[in-house]
């Protein structure tokens, strides 16, 4: 027979918005135990009374305050904006392949912004956009699509820091997904990400940002007395 507590520890856990609402102490467990009562039922093919799905829930809230926060606190080092970019998607064939492998610095300029990621059906290039006639220039064949008015924001933060933390990308993305504001691309490396939207959506994503950015600023006593907390510090503190 299956457990009670055993059925709601495993529904609560695909349900990530009242697991970390149960870890802050912030949910209201009778409430909750209500809403899941005939799931609960139903997996466990009995009755299950409310008062005994609170019971579960209050016994396993002490574990769950001790698992780390669904959005981890993290500091973004430094944030630049790329406008205005553009991304040119091709089928993956061999000859487009051999392609792209001969893009060359003449090409590129070191200041330009540029990306390429080989999938497994698609080679996607997003780019700075006066670099895209040269571009199309240099594969001479229809491109499977282009998608212009993009806004690139890289986001940098230290390694030593963050590269062990579970759920950092998560957390920049859940801030953005809080706002609807709709992401085209995702291009990161081992200590930056870059996420590529659309320009009409740039001033906003910059906002939703803006609490995961470490000011040097801070280390100025004068500027300490100043700045509100709400300026630095990401939601998950």
């Amino acid at each position: 027979m299956i457990k009670i507590s055993d059925i709601v520890f495993e529904i609560i856990n695909s349900d990530e918005i009242s697991l970390e609402a149960i870890r802050m102490g912030i949910l209201n467990l009778s409430a909750y135990a209500k809403k899941i009562q005939s799931l609960v039922s139903e997996k466990s093919r009995k009755q299950a009374s409310v008062g005994a799905i609170v019971i579960a829930l209050s016994r396993m809230k002490k574990k769950l305050n001790n698992i780390p926060p669904l959005r981890p606190s993290i500091i973004i080092e430094d944030m630049n904006i790329k406008s205005p970019l553009v991304e040119i998607s091709y089928d993956r064939t061999a000859k487009l392949f051999r392609i792209a492998s001969k893009l060359d610095q003449k090409l590129l300029p070191e200041n330009g912004f540029f990306t390429i990621t080989y999938g497994l059906s698609e080679i996607s290039l997003i780019v700075s956009a006066n670099l895209k006639n040269k571009i199309l220039k240099h594969f001479g064949v229809q491109p499977k699509g282009i998608y212009e008015s993009l806004v690139a924001i890289t986001v940098r933060f230290n390694k030593e820091n963050y590269i062990k933390v579970p759920n950092v990308i998560y957390a920049l993305i859940g801030a953005l997904a809080g706002k609807r504001i709709n992401i085209i691309e995702i291009v990161s490396t081992f200590t930056e990400i870059s996420i590529i939207i659309k320009e009409k959506n740039m001033q906003q994503t910059v906002n939703a940002l803006k609490y995961f950015f470490y000011k040097n600023e801070l280390n100025n006593d004068e500027n300490k007395k100043t700045m509100r907390k709400s300026e630095w510090v990401s939601p998950g503190e």
